[in-house]
C-alpha cells in the first residue's frame, strides 16, 4: 500500500527543504490576507457607516436626550431673551433714577461708573448666553442623529426674527 501524503518523511516536503521560503510564504500570505481584510473594510465602509448612522439615531438614549435638549434649550432661549429684556429695563430705570454726578467728588463719580458698568456687563452677559443658547440649538438642529427627534410644535432653527427668543434688548 502506498504512503499517503500525511505519511511521507517530514524532509521530502517542501517547506522542510526551505524553511526560509517558507517563512517568506507565510508571511505573503498574512500581508495578502491583511490587505484583502482592509479592501473589503473599505469597499463596504459607506453601507456600514450607513447602518451605524441609523442604529445611533433610533437609539433610546439618543432619542430621550435630542428631545430633552431641544425643549430644554428652546426654553432657555427665550428665559434668556425675558431675562435681557428685564435687565436692559432695570439700565434705564437705573440711569434715569441715578444722573451722573456732577460737580461731586471723584469718589462718587467712580462708583457711578462701576454701577452703570456692573449693570451694562450683566446685560451683555445675559445676551451673550442667549446667544451661545441659539447657536448651540441651531448646531444640533443639523445633526442628522439628533434633528429628527425635535419636537413639532418647535422650530426648526432660531433665525432672530422672532421676539421672544431674538436676544436682543427690548425697552
Amino acid at each position: 500500500m502506498a504512503k499517503s501524503y500525511f505519511d511521507k518523511d517530514i524532509e521530502t516536503r517542501w517547506w522542510a527543504r526551505h524553511p526560509v521560503g517558507a517563512f517568506w510564504l507565510c508571511v505573503g500570505l498574512v500581508l495578502l490576507l491583511g490587505a484583502g481584510g482592509w479592501a473589503f473594510k473599505v469597499a463596504t465602509s459607506d453601507v456600514k457607516g450607513k447602518g451605524d448612522t441609523i442604529v445611533r439615531e433610533n437609539d433610546a438614549d439618543n432619542r430621550i436626550q435630542a428631545q430633552a435638549f431641544f425643549e430644554d434649550t428652546y426654553q432657555s432661549i427665550q428665559k434668556f431673551d425675558t431675562q435681557l429684556n428685564d435687565a436692559n429695563k432695570a439700565l434705564e430705570e437705573w440711569k434715569a433714577n441715578n444722573p451722573p454726578p456732577s460737580g461731586q467728588s471723584s469718589v462718587e463719580l467712580e462708583l457711578y461708573k462701576q454701577q452703570l458698568n456692573n449693570k451694562q456687563t450683566t446685560a451683555t452677559g445675559i445676551q451673550q448666553q442667549c446667544r451661545n443658547s441659539v447657536g448651540a440649538y441651531n448646531a444640533e438642529a443639523r445633526k442628522t442623529i439628533r434633528a429628527k427627534w425635535r419636537s413639532e410644535d418647535l422650530p426648526y432653527q432660531i433665525d432672530g426674527t422672532d421676539p421672544s427668543t431674538d436676544c436682543e434688548a427690548k425697552a
